[in-house]
């Protein structure tokens, strides 16, 4: 087969859910090599397989060398230059492992200088015959690789570990409208009559090819995608029967109009409401200090409206503002109280009471909330004409914010109830998203 390698390789990572995925081939591109050899496989193997989260495995060179963490092999972006490799879809490594005891390479000193390197072993640098070799299921963990290049007399070159990616979600499967309607009702119970839901997907065809959603339960609003999820860099996709909708960080999102039913206050007094999403937590890293989920806040210059928000940083939080007098009221989780690999359920409530004391953070079903941090003075939020925004808050101090990372739609999407939900109905929702993306 000569062409259509690319393809291939998107459509067999689309469909696989192994945790570890290699893509593996002879030849590499000039760049991607440090000696002379010229580009014989094309760059779209290669983004393919990072976009799938697969690492880049490559011989050809007499040689060995490995790139760090690369967002973008075409571009040679750095994503790390950790030690420890984030796999993610998106990001990935490669290397050339060309030793194999026929001859030894003398490398070219500009290829070598070149930024992306991590680790290069060649002629130059006295390299003898050898082999990368990776431990998976390192310590007993599943989703960890420890990897170490090792010579003939037992030098070790390169060391470094492996962290792996979160299984691809299947893209193009639909979920059974009768089913849809039995896990939708259910939330909806736990939530109650004013509770609704973002399920991130088409009403008519369960898919992502609409540039639009509707909410199901109380309030039948519409949000507008910032495109169609399915055309996103990391197309929409399923895990298991749960709709999961990767963004980038940059420009994808949804917003709906203002409306009425998002306003928990008025100026005078605060309404009870919960909000709440499951979220991919190993995206909390980088140095995007803020990933918000859903909010109702604007920071443009010249037209500030800020009411609420639920976000997700190293320490996720609910945020309440009171605009005329520029009060801020947060609770949150103190950075490291909870650490957990995969998908991640977050909630927060607001007993309405006035102000952060009110305010329950809720991880994995139970309470965890640590701090809070206030400023200004604060009565209650008021009814502004700022937008609803999924993935996105606009106008930051620091410029705009966006999620980047993975959320889970269906059953499982983001939700907003005008009530304080209790421990136990938080705990019901924890539960039924566990049993729909099959958690342990």
């Amino acid at each position: 087969m000569n062409t259509g390698h690319d393809l291939y390789i998107k459509d067999q990572l689309a469909n696989d859910d192994s945790i570890w995925k290699i893509c593996s081939w002879h030849k590499a591109q000039n760049l991607m090599q440090v000696e002379s050899k010229s580009n014989e496989v094309g760059w779209a193997p290669y983004e393919e397989c990072r976009k799938g989260g697969a690492i880049v495995a490559t011989a050809h060179e007499h040689s060995y060398q490995r790139t760090h963490l690369m967002d973008n092999f075409e571009t040679q972006s750095i994503a790390s230059t950790s030690k420890v490799l984030q796999l993610e879809m998106g990001k990935t490594v490669a290397f050339v492992s060309g030793l194999g005891g026929r001859s030894v390479k003398l490398t070219f000193d500009a290829p070598t200088a070149n930024p992306w390197w991590a680790s290069v072993y060649t002629s130059a640098q006295g390299a003898n015959f050898g082999a990368l070799f990776c431990e998976f299921n390192k310590d007993g963990d599943e989703n960890k690789a420890h990897c170490y290049f090792k010579d003939i007399d037992g030098v070790i070159t390169d060391e470094f570990d492996i962290l792996a990616a979160e299984p691809v979600p299947v893209v193009g499967i639909t979920v059974p409208a009768e089913q849809q309607s039995v896990t939708f009702q259910e939330a909806l119970d736990i939530l109650g009559s004013t509770g609704v839901i973002l399920p991130l997907v088409d009403s008519t065809t369960g898919g992502f090819s609409a540039g639009t959603f509707d909410k199901v339960g109380a309030e039948q609003l519409t949000f507008t995608w910032s495109e169609p999820p399915d055309a996103f860099d990391i197309p929409a996709g399923f895990n298991g029967s749960v709709p999961v909708v990767t963004m980038n960080g940059v420009d994808e999102f949804a917003d709906t109009p203002d409306a009425d039913y998002w306003s928990p206050g008025d100026g005078a007094a605060d309404t009870p409401f919960s909000i709440g999403a499951w979220f991919y937590q190993e995206h909390l890293s980088g140095g995007v200090t803020v990933y918000a989920l859903l909010t109702k806040m604007d920071f443009t210059d010249g037209h500030t409206a800020r009411e609420w928000s639920l976000l997700a940083d190293k320490s996720p939080r609910m945020r309440l503002c009171e605009e005329s007098s520029n009060g801020r009221q947060d609770r949150f989780v103190s950075p490291g109280s909870k650490s957990i690999k995969g998908f991640l359920h977050l909630v927060a409530t607001y007993s309405g009471s006035g102000g952060a004391s009110g305010v329950k953070i809720y991880i994995e079903g139970a309470r965890i909330d640590k701090s809070t941090d206030t400023g200004g003075s604060y009565t209650a939020m008021e009814n502004t004409d700022c937008l609803v925004r999924l993935g996105y808050w606009q106008g930051t101090p620091g410029g705009d914010e966006y999620l980047r990372g993975k959320i889970a739609g269906g059953a499982l999407g983001p939700g907003f109830v005008y009530k304080e939900l209790t421990d136990a109905e938080v705990k019901s929702l924890y539960e039924l998203g566990k049993k729909l993306l099959q958690l342990p």
